[in-house]
């Protein structure tokens, strides 16, 4: 919560035009946790989510107005043409205590990003 994307030169954005979700943090194995995010479309003009140059999916369309997000995808709003670069970064988080400690610092690390 708390990061806002300010558009100003485009009268098709909404003040609150989207919303980036990032999901708990799921453990894939003892050393590395990884999230998924969403974004999910709250407009009238439409959120648009390129994998490819070119190949737009207006999130609006799709199943509870919502569509993953991977590292790298485009990211359009409303009727202009300025288009967003989504950057994924990781953090990474090495722990070296025992497994009590490990679970209470597990559900601090998952936290990060809500």
């Amino acid at each position: 919560t708390g990061c806002d994307v300010i558009i100003t030169k485009d009268k098709g954005v909404s003040r609150v035009h989207a919303e980036i979700v990032v999901n708990t943090m799921n453990m894939l194995n003892s050393r590395h946790l990884s999230a998924s995010v969403q974004i999910r479309d709250c407009s009238k003009y439409g959120t648009f989510v390129s994998k490819n140059v070119g190949l737009k999916k207006k999130v609006h369309e799709l199943p509870n107005k919502e569509a993953a997000l991977q590292d790298g995808d485009l990211v359009s709003f409303g009727t202009g043409s300025a288009t967003y670069k989504f950057c994924h970064v990781p953090l990474i988080l090495f722990n070296c205590s025992s497994n009590q400690v490990d679970r209470s610092l597990e559900k601090k690390i998952s936290s990060i990003g809500q």
